[in-house]
């Protein structure tokens, strides 16, 4: 029995399960830069370049890293911690506030939760991620943006495809003189690493993303830091089954629902199902 899983209308790469084999489907983009899982980021409402609203994130996730990590702030004995830092210090989060935010959860008791909220404006279909230790209020919050935007609370979240992302930086580990070699070595590692797809963006700074399903991403993050890859970024991302274009009359009242939403306490990320332009 064959099995395909594709993620977008023009996939770039998949998986074929069939019986017992596996064959791992693989693009070399070029040039670098053009990536189709690079252009995932620009889904996210908060990939727009206002710092505050990127600290604010940052922030966010250092706090659940404590709470996961058992209320612990010291990164040496939090994991979760540590990489949470690490990865506000490459947002360039000033180590001062990184401070601020350790010494305002030390002795907290929080109960922060992830919630994923669908949302209808006009034409557009909405998920959105939202951090919240009170969901009823948060969404008592939004209801006023909502009404004056002729937006509404509804299910999307079957109108996407959702995929964790992985994307890594490999070292001198990887010893691959070609690009080719390069996809070679890099796909034996997503197959045993358990990730569903590979892409390499740039074989000349050994770029690639490993594409996997959401809920094994930290364990397959795990495993391609032991191979000796450096994870740069990764993302639960929910990608558009069916996306769609927007008249600029339609696209200017979208940019403006969207822009206030973005404000909004708890608000992580957003995902539309937007045409994205390459």
């Amino acid at each position: 029995m064959l099995k395909l899983t594709q993620l977008l209308s023009k996939p770039n790469c998949y998986f074929v399960y069939k019986n017992s084999a596996v064959e791992l489907h693989t693009t070399l983009s070029v040039p670098a830069g053009h990536s189709k899982w690079a252009n995932i980021k620009h889904i996210k409402g908060l990939k727009d370049g206002q710092r505050s609203l990127e600290f604010t994130r940052q922030a966010r996730n250092i706090k659940l890293a404590v709470q996961e990590g058992g209320g612990s702030t010291n990164p040496a004995l939090n994991s979760l911690l540590r990489t949470a830092i690490e990865a506000a210090s490459k947002k360039n989060m000033p180590g001062a506030s990184i401070q601020a935010v350790l010494k305002r959860c030390s002795g907290q008791n929080m109960n922060v939760k992830k919630s994923i909220l669908g949302i209808r404006q006009g034409k557009v279909f909405l998920v959105v991620i939202l951090y919240t230790d009170n969901l009823i209020m948060a969404k008592n919050q939004l209801n006023t943006l909502l009404r004056k935007s002729a937006a509404a609370c509804t299910d999307t979240v079957h109108m996407f495809d959702n995929k964790g992302i992985i994307e890594v930086v490999g070292n001198e580990k990887l010893d691959a003189k070609t690009p080719d070699e390069l996809e070679e070595i890099a796909t034996e590692h997503a197959i045993e690493c358990g990730a569903e797809e590979l892409e390499v963006i740039d074989a000349n700074t050994r770029h690639l993303t490993f594409i996997c399903d959401p809920d094994e991403m930290e364990r397959v993050k795990q495993k391609l830091s032991a191979m000796g890859y450096n994870v740069e970024f990764s993302e639960h991302v929910f990608i558009p089954n069916n996306p769609i274009t927007l008249s600029q009359a339609e696209q200017e009242v979208y940019d403006k629902f969207k822009d206030k939403l973005k404000t909004y306490d708890g608000v992580d990320s957003i995902y539309d199902n937007l045409n994205i332009e390459d």
